[in-house]
């Protein structure tokens, strides 16, 4: 065909090596493509902008909870959101998002669907309404399944849709409002306003009976309700009555979990005066479990307090209140937590010598490092916390100045690479850049003996280095 157009032989022949040459390539291409391991795509963007995409492509969303500082998550994130086949599950039938429990729009997200543990896993309809909800992560085969149990699930969300428009619209029949908490409870989704609601339909004596008390200690999730106020009245009677262990078990759990809410709520708002009234319903509920002496009640209000300001970034009140726990972590003894430290690593070392090599060495050979300064460590993280606070909000050169101080006993005590780029930010701050650079230097390589990632250090090193280069 080539030689009727003209064109002469070798040229053909030159071709259609060529052409094949490149098919086989592109085939060659192709197959290395294929043989690419596919990963969960988790979507970016706001979770408004997450809840119209599902709405778009009718799927539900499937969201990942974690913490920076969960170890369980870190598994499932390697482990199982790289297997080929629980990749392609969630991508092909879901949206998939991943939020920080404790950053951003995550601390919202966490309230609404009461999340207080990680990672929990999170399936939503189109409307954000819950369809499934699973907490922590235990093989790939289970996770497998809970993805195809969460496919089969009928839409509960749009039941939960009409009941809560037929509320919305007045409906207060007691029948209807126990339908509708238990359609919440199944989802375990919030319900504080109806189960205040369904307690006022109830004649006195069936307040307290065993169903009532079991919906209300399941549904309650926040201190400021009637819910709340009344089964801390129930608890406080339990010194006069017969005590259920099981049922004020479950009591306190949710007490716990109200209380932790309205405390994110005060932290999430910025609001001081919310603060101190959930700080004293939670020294109030303190004090129905155990006789608290004046030294422990100023404790929880010091620690609560430190933990309001530094969550919300109000660095002058944070700075006085935290002063008390500064001075007493600065006169712990080195010898005491040397000590401490040093029984407790022999007593591992012999909890692990019996295990088989290749599991001792592949478990546990990796947290020998931190191991032999646990207690050390600790001291050694609270002070470099507060270091940390002043770095990133301080602007008085005396400040800083003392916080370089703090962060050199940090390290003195335990040379973690956190609390050497923390002194490192410290003195780089303070216009020590060249010193801060060498002390980068040793976080990076003592990062790399723990083997923990090198970048983040590696990035702090270079950025140092940009600066001394344009002095």
């Amino acid at each position: 065909m080539g030689v009727e157009l003209g064109l002469p032989v070798q040229f053909v022949k030159y071709l259609v090596i060529t052409m094949f040459s490149a098919l086989l390539i592109s085939s060659l291409l192709s197959l290395i493509q294929v043989g690419d391991e596919p990963k969960v795509n988790f979507s970016s963007g706001s979770f408004r902008q997450i809840l119209a995409q599902a709405t778009l492509t009718h799927r539900p969303v499937f969201i990942d909870v974690s913490t920076s500082w969960c170890v369980p998550c870190k598994k499932m994130e390697k482990e199982a959101f790289n297997t080929p086949s629980i990749a392609k599950k969630i991508n092909d039938h879901f949206i998939a998002y991943k939020i920080d429990a404790e950053k951003g729009e995550g601390e919202s997200i966490t309230r609404k669907y009461h999340v207080t543990a990680y990672p929990t896993l999170l399936v939503l309809n189109e409307d954000g309404t819950l369809r499934q909800k699973t907490v922590g992560y235990t093989t790939i085969a289970t996770l497998a399944s809970q993805l195809d149990a969460a496919l089969k699930l009928p839409r509960q969300g749009l039941t939960l849709t009409q009941l809560a428009a037929s509320y919305k619209r007045g409906n207060r029949e007691a029948s209807f409002l126990y339908a509708y908490l238990e359609a919440l409870r199944q989802v375990d989704l919030d319900g504080a306003d109806v189960i205040d609601a369904y307690i006022a339909t109830l004649p006195c004596d069936r307040v307290y009976a065993p169903p009532t008390l079991r919906l209300m200690t399941q549904m309650v999730s926040t201190s400021h309700s009637q819910t709340y106020d009344l089964l801390q009245t129930y608890l406080r009677s339990q010194g006069k009555l017969p005590i259920d262990a099981d049922r004020n078990s479950q009591l306190i759990g949710s007490f716990s979990t109200a209380l932790r809410h309205d405390l994110q709520e005060a932290i999430e708002r910025n609001d001081e005066d919310l603060f101190r009234i959930v700080l004293h319903r939670k020294l109030q509920f303190s004090k129905l479990l155990e006789s608290i002496t004046p030294e422990r009640e100023t404790q929880i209000i010091q620690n609560e307090t430190i933990n309001f300001y530094k969550r919300t970034g109000n660095f002058p009140p944070y700075k006085v209140a935290i002063r008390p726990y500064l001075t007493h972590l600065l006169t712990l003894p080195d010898e005491s937590s040397r000590k401490m430290d040093s029984l407790n690593f022999t007593r591992y070392l012999t909890e692990i010598a019996s295990l088989p090599d290749s599991i001792r060495k592949q478990h546990y050979a990796a947290y020998l490092t931190d191991r032999t300064d646990t207690q050390a460590y600790y001291t050694a993280l609270e002070i470099s916390d507060i270091a940390r606070m002043y770095l990133t909000y301080a602007t008085d050169r005396g400040d800083l100045l003392e916080a370089i101080n703090w962060s050199q006993r940090a390290i003195a005590l335990t040379p973690h690479p956190d609390f050497l780029i923390t002194y490192a930010g410290l003195l780089a701050k303070t216009g020590q850049v060249e010193q801060a650079s060498l002390i980068q230097k040793k976080a990076l390589a003592e990062a790399k003996k723990r083997g923990l990632a090198s970048q983040p250090y590696q990035a702090a090193l270079d950025q140092f280095n940009r600066s001394l280069r344009n002095r």
